[in-house]
């Protein structure tokens, strides 16, 4: 006696796979229905289920697979905006004005105490910044503190791309359900979308 069951279409192929494996002989497939030469109904919607439950579990782990690949393909793109927002000589430039800017006002924070340890950094710096200053038309305290700003804002917005890949590979490794990946991909968007909005804001 021959028996009916009714499968997704996506399945069809490997239905009759697995119920060729499980011992049923088909005799037909037709749209969603396959008929069995013989054998019980439950029997195969067992098999049947047990295909269903490993390809979602095969389907989920491509999922997060690809979420994983999407964030890490984003915090490249990401990192090379943020280094393409000024150029490597101008980069350069701006790491060596750091640490004389940050001991210029160690300086003055000490009380431009000019026997203190800083004093003579503090006038080199003071001098330097006023070459770039007499240019431009601002005072050396202006171009030293555009440079602080400059530079934090670029080591914030390297950071916030470093976060946002760890918490990829941490979140989307986690996820257990299809629910809890959606989570992460949600809240992995929203951070690169305000890194993207820093980063418009560094080329401005």
């Amino acid at each position: 006696m021959s028996i009916e069951i009714e499968v997704s279409p996506e399945l069809h192929a490997t239905a009759a796979r697995l119920l060729r494996e499980a011992g049923f002989e088909l005799l037909q497939i037709s749209g969603r229905t396959i008929v069995l030469a013989q054998g019980e109904a439950s029997a195969a919607y067992s098999a049947l289920a047990q295909l269903e439950a490993e390809a979602a579990t095969d389907q989920f782990k491509s999922a997060k697979a690809e979420a994983l690949s999407e964030a890490q393909r984003s915090a490249v793109e990401l990192r090379e905006g943020i280094a393409g927002s000024a150029t490597l000589q101008r980069a350069i430039a701006w790491a060596v004005k750091m640490p004389y800017a940050m001991m210029w006002m160690a300086h003055e924070a000490a009380g431009a105490d000019p026997t203190g340890p800083f004093a003579a950094i503090a006038a080199i710096a003071r001098d330097a910044f006023q070459i770039e200053a007499d240019i431009t038309g601002e005072t050396a305290e202006d171009v030293r503190d555009r440079a602080l700003t400059m530079n934090a804002d670029l080591f914030k917005a390297t950071q916030r791309v470093e976060g946002m890949e760890r918490l990829a590979e941490t979140q989307i490794a986690a996820a257990e359900t299809p629910e809890a990946l959606g989570d992460a991909v949600s809240q992995i968007g929203a951070l690169e979308a305000q890194i993207v909005t820093t980063l418009e804001q560094l080329n401005d």
